[in-house]
């Protein structure tokens, strides 16, 4: 293929470089995402590291906390 204007090729050359770029991009960010979005196994050998004392709740964020003994959890976080 001829170009007649040499602007024309470069500025294809420069579109089909950015087309690969993107294309290898977009690869690499595809094979991290299925790598590291597999679900890890559970052990199954647990390791104790730490003990729960007490647990405070607070319903309002600037108020005093309330001690409970148990408390439920949800996605916003512990509920009483």
């Amino acid at each position: 293929m001829k170009f007649q204007n040499p602007v024309s090729w470069e500025m294809t050359a420069v579109g089909t470089g950015a087309a690969v770029a993107a294309a290898v991009l977009t690869t690499l960010a595809a094979a991290k995402y299925i790598k590291n979005g597999t679900p890890k196994a559970v052990p199954s050998k647990w390791i104790k590291v730490g003990e729960v004392k007490s647990i405070y709740i607070y319903p309002i964020k600037s108020a005093k906390g309330v001690s409970v003994s148990d408390a439920i959890i949800t996605n916003l976080g512990l509920k009483g």
